[in-house]
């Protein structure tokens, strides 16, 4: 007899088998592949500190935090203020060669008039702005020391000089290379030069054409006083050098050249009698050796605050002088 429960009986019986059978292939493919990833997983983590990825994010990590500290203790690091002795002797250097050769001013900047032994109509005249005062600083340091800087002609110089300037030679003509002003010029202001003419009874004349200075005499009868400078202390703060000086100027009384006349402050033409003697402190016999007349007399001299500010180089280079 043909039984249809029969038939529905055996098929559903099959087919439970077959779901039993799909698990466990099922659960087999999960295990492979669970395996599969790990040794990929392996193999990646492997070849990671093989390359040396996990050492460099702990140096970097070590390095973020170091530069982390760095910042933070230079916050907290208070400002150096202490100048070392190479520093005084650089800036105490180029306060004497300003305030000997050069500026005389009670304004912040270099506004007023430069030291002009040769008259005082000299300087309104001849020194018609900053860089021309500038300049005729640094002329005068090489053209009023004794330092080596102009020096005398040599034959092929000789043949080049102006014709202008050829009744100067050949005595009373010396040169010196621009290039040697310019440096100077940079090392004291820190900036270059606009080469010019300068002064009047000792001119400057500059030659382009062979980058050269000529000194000479054009007037006579000048004389050099002499800069007493006493530095009274030095300031550094925010890359600036303050510099406290008492500054008094020295000459020869006429006939007298054992005997010196002593001004407070700068004086630019003291052997005139109407100029300057409202400065005058004293008079008295003394050498030229200053040295205890300043540390006896400085706290009676003119007070002047002379300021340099640190370039990019390390460099000290002259920002203001002013009256205090």
């Amino acid at each position: 007899m043909y039984n249809d429960n029969s038939f529905i009986s055996n098929n559903g019986l099959g087919n439970e088998n077959n779901i039993n059978n799909n698990k466990k292939n099922n659960k087999k493919n999960i295990i492979i592949y669970a395996i599969l990833l790990m040794i990929i997983a392996g193999l990646v983590l492997y070849i990671c500190y093989d390359k040396g990825y996990f050492n460099k994010s702990v140096e970097n990590e070590k390095k973020e935090t170091a530069e982390k500290v760095k910042k933070e203790k230079k916050v907290e690091e208070p400002e150096d203020t202490e100048l070392s002795e190479a520093e005084k002797k650089e800036i105490s250097t180029k306060a004497n060669e300003i305030l000997t050769f050069g500026i005389n001013t009670s304004s912040d900047d270099v506004t007023s008039s430069i030291i002009s032994w040769s008259g005082i109509d000299d300087t309104k005249t001849y020194v018609e702005n900053v860089e021309s005062q500038k300049l005729f600083t640094v002329l005068n340091i090489y053209g009023r020391a004794d330092n080596g800087g102009f020096r005398d002609l040599n034959s092929a110089e000789k043949a080049s000089v102006p014709e202008k300037l050829k009744r100067f030679l050949p005595y009373e003509l010396s040169i010196i290379d621009a290039s040697t002003i310019t440096n100077k010029y940079k090392e004291i202001f820190g900036e270059e030069p606009n080469h010019k003419e300068a002064g009047r009874c000792i001119k400057y004349e500059y030659n382009p054409n062979q980058a050269v200075y000529y000194k000479y005499e054009y007037c006579g009868g000048t004389g050099n006083p002499t800069m007493l400078i006493y530095k009274d202390g030095y300031k550094k703060q925010n890359g600036e050098v303050e510099v406290d000086v008492s500054i008094a100027t020295a000459s020869n009384v006429d006939n007298r050249p054992s005997t010196k006349e002593v001004y407070k402050g700068i004086v630019d033409n003291i052997s005139d009698n109407a100029y300057g003697k409202e400065n005058l402190l004293y008079t008295k016999d003394f050498e030229d050796d200053y040295t205890e007349e300043i540390k006896t007399n400085h706290d009676k001299y003119a007070k002047y605050k002379i300021v340099f500010v640190k370039d990019n180089s390390g460099n000290y280079t002259y920002k203001s002088l002013k009256k205090i």
